[in-house]
């Protein structure tokens, strides 16, 4: 599937998921407030934090694609929009591409985060991913490029980021020597 960018000043995420055991893989995902907001189930919490598969999401095969021109400053949010008792708990990202472009200098954004979770009881699985930021303007700079905002775990495989990538807030991290 392609999921292109959302109406010009829609303020809308590219694909929003409450689900429980989610399985997102195989798609193309462009440009949106978030790329991919992974967050608690809302009124279905009862029912849905029953499931032994509550909890983990899995994001494998998926190209994502943070445009020039607005775009993402956090490109995937994972955790809750309402309590936090009902967050999503651990997120498993394996052999995806994501690609940041941002001309900060030219008045884009001053950062950009790939994962923003909200707290430090969420767990963030990533191997064998691409995660790359440039600028179209080679004189030009994209901006600072963190893995992790907001305070939760980040265990890294094997994955290819930018030589100047900064680890951002993490509450605890394994794996920094895996990347490439």
């Amino acid at each position: 599937n392609k999921y292109y960018k959302p109406k010009d000043w829609s303020a809308g995420c590219n694909l929003k998921d409450r689900g429980c055991g989610s399985i997102i893989r195989y798609n193309w995902f462009e440009g949106g407030v978030r790329l991919l907001d992974l967050v608690d189930p809302e009124d279905g919490a009862p029912s849905f934090l029953q499931d032994p598969l509550w909890g983990k999401i899995y994001v494998y095969g998926n190209i994502l694609v943070n445009p020039l021109g607005g775009g993402a400053a956090s490109m995937i949010h994972f955790g809750f929009d309402g309590l936090w008792q009902n967050a999503q708990v651990k997120l498993y990202f394996y052999h995806n591409t994501v690609i940041n472009m941002n001309d900060q200098t030219d008045g884009g954004r001053w950062y950009t985060y790939i994962f923003k979770c909200d707290n430090d009881n969420q767990t963030v699985w990533a191997a064998n991913n691409i995660f790359h930021s440039y600028c179209p303007n080679p004189d030009h700079w994209s901006g600072e490029f963190y893995l992790m905002a907001g305070g939760g775990r980040l265990n890294l495989g094997l994955n290819w980021v930018p030589s100047w990538t900064l680890m951002g807030d993490v509450y605890k991290l394994k794996g920094a020597q895996n990347l490439m």
